[in-house]
This record gives C-alpha cells, structure tokens and sequence, in this order.
C-alpha cells in the first residue's frame, strides 16, 4: 500500500514537470535502466535520489523537493526543505514511535 503511495506521487510530479510521455519515459529509464523502483523510494532514498540526478542533472533538486513536498503532506509531517534522504529518516522514525 505504501509502495503504491509514493510511487502515485512520484508519477505525479514526474508528469507534472515534463508531460505524460516523460513521465513514461522517466519511469522506464528508472525501473528498467537504472533498475530502481520509484515505490522504494522511501526505502531506498539514496539510490533513488542518484538516480534522479542521471536522469534530472541539476534539475534533480527541484524535483526532489516537489516530491518531498508531497510525501510530507501525505504522511503529514513538517516540510522544511528536507532532503528525500531526511524525510525518509523523519517517517521511518515517526512510525517506530507510533
């Protein structure tokens, strides 16, 4: 379920910023190129973020914090410019004191 979550809003700011056909590209350059899933990224933060930068240069961080933006509105945390790196963090220690 969380999975299916964050990759929908992945999806979204992908097509957001680029259109459906990048955001179809963008998906197959992530899951069969750089063999990331999106749905891992709060899994798997650092290697998503990496493999945005291959794909984003330095549109990367501006991607990065639209999809922070939000994931943090839907697991209702604080964003206040944090690295995707960093709110994963926040949310995996949010749910161990839950």
């Amino acid at each position: 379920m969380e999975r299916e979550i964050v990759r929908k809003i992945i999806e979204s700011v992908i097509a957001e910023h680029g259109g459906e056909a990048a955001k179809k590209v963008v998906l197959y350059h992530l899951e069969y190129v750089l063999k990331v899933n999106p749905g891992d990224a709060l899994e798997r933060p650092e290697e998503f973020v990496k493999a945005l930068k291959t794909i984003y240069g330095s549109f990367e961080s501006y991607i990065e914090a639209e999809i922070c933006k939000k994931l943090a509105e839907e697991y209702r945390v604080n964003y206040n410019g944090n690295s995707l790196i960093e709110l994963a963090k926040e949310l995996k220690y949010k749910r161990a004191s839950e």
